[in-house]
């Protein structure tokens, strides 16, 4: 899944619109996503962020969102499968290199 934050920290992902992402967000609109966390090496810094998620269709933010290496799966940015995932964290949690505790971050 290939993440867009924003200066405000919201981030955008893509996806079609059937897919299972998407009726899970439909049914429950919580989130957890986890950057660089590997079960091979512990000690890797990691990035947890818990928020919400809703799902966009409209035109200014498919087109904002758009990248042309999404023509592999869908016709353009006007194509109805394609679709964009808004998430508003609550929280961050970053855990740097050889920390013991993360650092936590409450928006």
């Amino acid at each position: 899944m290939a993440v867009q934050p924003q200066d405000d920290l919201t981030l955008f992902t893509t996806t079609f619109a059937l897919s299972r992402k998407v009726e899970q967000i439909k049914n429950n609109p919580n989130v957890h996503l986890a950057f660089g966390a590997d079960p091979r090496d512990y000690a890797l810094p990691y990035v947890n962020v818990v928020g919400t998620a809703d799902i966009l269709t409209d035109s200014a933010t498919k087109m904002r969102c758009w990248k042309e290496e999404l023509r592999q799966y869908y016709k353009g940015p006007d194509d109805a499968n394609y679709v964009v995932i808004r998430i508003v964290p609550s929280l961050i949690e970053y855990m740097a290199t050889g920390a013991h505790q993360p650092e936590i971050y409450t928006i």
